[in-house]
């Protein structure tokens, strides 16, 4: 067990700067992660255009993978970044831990994320760790920052444009749902289908499409995350101040999704979908034809309208998209 505040010093250089003092990845960092280090101190980027954002969740695993995972939560803030035409050059991370963590588990924290992050051609650069006695669960605050050569911007949205989404809705939340709900779906799915399911893991990257699109006519993007394809459809629209119009239909959908969602009532339209892009261009056939190439599942699925209503259509039947919901992970679905 740890005591409650700042971490002492000989834990702070075993667990912590031991790990990440491994990664040596940006020649651009000059100064990084290191005791009496306020600060990280690194080289202009040049002409390229600079992006930050941040990432924060509860540590559920200690596995190193999957949802609940430190590598997870680094993996979403590369998404968020590659969404907007950037990659990662650097991170940090403030870790709190309950008081009865061991020291064994801040140390497996550090390593995970600084070996993930060293995989991912991405340097530390510094944080803090902190011991609390108001939670129960360790949660870690990850910042990023990143290049981009070129940003999008919303405006450039005009009707007409093609909505097309990467590889599958729900992938993320059906991943989940198949490891933390395992004995349920085997009473009445084979164990194949829940091996497959819970291996959409995998998927969760968009970086290779995102980069694909980057060369392409693409406008605007946005991974989609927690709230599923509804939130993320509605997000875009809401950044960009537009309409469009969704063919439910086209919307790609595993069937270990539809039968993992059936069997615990949860809505795969209002699932954690990360591992989804979704991507609004001039020529969105062009743009699917080019991911699929490298192959990567992308479909067509709607278009951009000249008026304000947001969509979704099936056959006959029409369903004006509102305002997010909980995701189906902690809520049953309607």
């Amino acid at each position: 067990m740890m005591n409650p505040g700042k971490i002492n010093g000989n834990v702070l250089k075993r667990s912590v700067l031991r790990q990440v003092k491994k990664n040596k990845i940006n020649q651009s960092l000059l100064n990084g992660a290191g005791i009496g280090e306020d600060c990280a101190v690194f080289s202009s980027f040049g002409d390229k255009y600079t992006l930050s954002c941040m990432q924060e969740g509860e540590i559920l695993t200690l596995s190193g993978t999957g949802f609940g995972s430190v590598s997870h939560l680094i993996l979403k803030g590369i998404n968020n970044l590659a969404a907007c035409g950037g990659r990662v050059k650097n991170i940090s991370m403030t870790l709190l831990l309950p008081e009865d963590a061991e020291e064994e588990t801040l140390k497996t924290i550090v390593e995970q994320a600084s070996v993930f992050a060293e995989e991912k051609g991405i340097s530390f650069i510094g944080g803090q760790t902190r011991v609390l006695n108001s939670i129960s669960i360790p949660i870690a605050v990850l910042n990023f920052f990143g290049v981009a050569d070129r940003i999008y911007d919303a405006a450039a949205v005009k009707p007409g444009m093609d909505i097309v989404l990467s590889k599958y809705i729900g992938l993320e939340g059906t991943a989940y749902l198949a490891r933390t709900e395992r004995e349920e779906l085997l009473l009445r799915y084979p164990a194949y289908l829940v091996n497959e399911a819970e291996s959409f893991e995998g998927y969760y990257s968009i970086e290779s499409e995102a980069a694909i699109a980057g060369m392409s006519d693409v406008v605007l993007m946005h991974d989609v995350s927690e709230g599923g394809i509804f939130a993320g459809i509605w997000e875009i629209a809401e950044k960009a101040d537009v309409g469009l119009k969704i063919d439910m239909k086209r919307l790609p959908l595993r069937q270990e999704t539809v039968e993992v969602c059936e069997r615990l009532s949860k809505n795969p339209y209002e699932l954690m979908s990360g591992g989804c892009l979704i991507m609004i261009a001039n020529d969105g056939e062009a743009l699917a034809d080019a991911i699929r190439q490298k192959g990567i599942t992308a479909n067509v699925v709607g278009k951009i309208t000249d008026d304000n209503a947001r969509i979704f259509v099936n056959d006959e039947e029409v369903r004006y998209l509102d305002r997010p919901h909980v995701d189906a992970l902690f809520a049953d679905a309607e």
